[in-house]
């Protein structure tokens, strides 16, 4: 009898221990690569959205993230964020055409006009959702520069690439199979790193 209990708290012990690594494996937070290039003495409360670009082959894919990253600051008591349609409008009346840059001048032009401080711009390097095993996987990589609007300059980046199965539990509890999900999710944690250096913190001024 005591050989038979032996047994089953070596299995139970067993058990536990996968069920450790399957929750360590499934909870891991891969953080956003941030890189600062100017620091920003106060806490940005408004900004505006420069126009994604798509460099991948998700038809849509730049509209999809952007405005899915723009429904998320709506969380973010007293931060202004500018009209979509206000910004490509200066878009227009600057020449800027879809997937340029603007330059220096141009983004201290729209900057002044919107009065934000800060312009995001973003590229999406890859957007698909990839069939695997009767389930869907999600992947998503982005690239993302914020700008002082005031100088123009570049005061960092951030590169993030994720997919639905980095979410993945036991069970499929949480399983994330679309590029929205998985948009929603990277966009919290952009935000998040973001506050670090000063993003959103506008209750505390």
């Amino acid at each position: 009898m005591n050989g038979w209990n032996r047994f089953k708290k070596q299995i139970l012990r067993v058990v536990l221990l996968f069920l450790c690594l399957i929750s360590v494996t499934a909870c891991a937070v891969r953080q956003p690569e941030l890189q600062r290039l100017d620091s920003q003495a106060e806490p940005i409360c408004s900004v505006a959205f420069l126009p994604f670009v798509n460099d991948s082959k998700f038809d849509m894919g730049e509209l999809i993230v952007q405005r899915i990253m723009v429904a998320g600051l709506h969380n973010y008591p007293g931060l202004k964020i500018a009209n979509e349609g206000d910004v490509r409008q200066l878009f227009h009346e600057l020449r800027i055409f879809p997937k340029e840059q603007p330059v220096i001048e141009q983004m201290q032009i729209i900057g002044s006009r919107l009065e934000v401080q800060a312009l995001i711009a973003g590229t999406i390097k890859e957007m698909v959702e990839v069939s695997q095993d009767s389930e869907v996987n999600p992947v998503i990589e982005i690239h993302l520069q914020v700008y002082d609007a005031e100088s123009g300059q570049k005061m960092w980046t951030t590169f993030y690439r994720r997919e639905g199965n980095d979410f993945r539990k036991l069970m499929h509890f949480g399983l994330i199979n679309t590029v929205s999900e998985l948009a929603k999710t990277m966009a919290k944690e952009i935000y998040s790193e973001w506050q670090h250096e000063g993003f959103a913190q506008c209750e505390k001024q």
